[in-house]
């Protein structure tokens, strides 16, 4: 994850500066996994391609024949009746869409407090700070760029669904697509007989995990009663 990060402030992709902050150095505390992730996707499919797919998801031997297409450059799947999954991200290297999205999270990194840097307690930004780099920044630029259609700032997207009938109207050959029903049913899911959906929370148990706001929140509490 971070060796693609130094990679991308090799090739100024991003600053040396930026990259120090998600990295760390010597004296400044790595910043979130989340973050750091976050980025390290979107360079990965603007440097090499491929598909990115969270680890709890579910995928099984779908006939991907059925998915993708010899000219298919890049996949778009939605999520529920909500927005376009970040979840799942496929492309052929060099696409404009991910350099576009790499460009606009430096920005907010680096710009979003007055002109600033992010504020950080520990290395980590602020919890609402880190997801706006995510999912609704992801939503803003597929929605700018694909279908020309600006102002989305986070939530569900209205007509999702039609979004979807116009890329394998339109597109279909370009852009695969299809929709998240359930763990069990979804882009890379096929039903069958004895799929049972788990809670994250159950995946969290196994491996003493919390949610990644939860110690971000508490990052940026106990720092704050220390000052």
């Amino acid at each position: 994850m971070d060796s693609i990060i130094e990679r991308a402030s090799c090739d100024g992709v991003i600053s040396e500066e930026e990259k120090n902050i998600l990295v760390g150095t010597d004296t400044i505390p790595a910043a979130h996994p989340v973050e750091r992730a976050d980025l390290a996707r979107m360079l990965i499919m603007w440097y090499e391609g491929g598909m990115y797919v969270d680890v709890d998801a579910l995928t099984n031997p779908k006939d991907f024949t059925n998915v993708f297409q010899s000219t298919t450059k890049m996949c778009l799947p939605i999520f529920l009746d909500t927005n376009f999954a970040q979840s799942i991200v496929c492309s052929s290297p060099n696409n404009t869409l991910y350099r576009t999205i790499i460009k606009a999270m430096s920005k907010h990194r680096m710009t979003a407090n007055r002109g600033k840097p992010l504020e950080r307690r520990g290395g980590w930004a602020e919890g609402t700070a880190l997801f706006s780099m995510g999912p609704p920044l992801f939503n803003n630029f597929v929605l700018k760029t694909v279908f020309n259609k600006e102002g989305y700032q986070n939530g569900d997207i209205p007509g999702i669904g039609s979004a979807m009938t116009v890329l394998r109207n339109e597109a279909g050959g370009l852009v695969a697509t299809g929709q998240f029903k359930s763990e069990c049913n979804s882009f890379l899911a096929e039903p069958f007989e004895g799929c049972r959906a788990l809670d994250r929370s159950e995946l969290y148990d196994a491996y003493n995990m919390s949610r990644w706001g939860v110690a971000v929140k508490e990052r940026w509490e106990t720092t704050e009663r220390k000052k």
